[in-house]
């Protein structure tokens, strides 16, 4: 996260030099060239580990990841006073909510007059 911070403030003083943060213009390009090659760097490492053989287990998501899903949900439910019948709303329900056009186009105002 820092490096891509150093990358667009090198980069902000590169195109705008009125813009001085890391002071002179050589030190701005050389931190703007370094942090370069390092996010460069970091993209190699993850495109590795998530193609290199016995890796891809360790990268990707896995159904067992999703099990604490569950207990947060009930419990900010039961927190907030939500139950499992007040929360359900059927289908029907939400499409008729966000399908209605005046939600989108809110109906014209009549032109003000210019007279007062």
């Amino acid at each position: 996260m820092a490096d891509t911070v150093v990358l667009i403030l090198s980069g902000l003083q590169i195109h705008y030099p009125g813009f001085a943060v890391f002071g002179t213009m050589q030190t701005a390009r050389f931190l703007h060239l370094v942090s370069g090659y390092f996010f460069l760097f970091l993209g190699v490492l993850h495109v590795y580990f998530f193609f290199a053989p016995g890796k891809r287990k360790i990268a990707m998501p896995h159904l067992e990841d999703l099990s604490g899903i569950g207990p947060v949900r009930e419990g900010y439910g039961s927190a907030l006073g939500i139950t499992a019948e007040s929360a359900s709303v059927s289908l029907a329900r939400v499409y008729g909510f966000w399908s209605t056009p005046a939600r989108f186009f809110p109906a014209k105002r009549p032109a003000m007059s210019s007279r007062l």
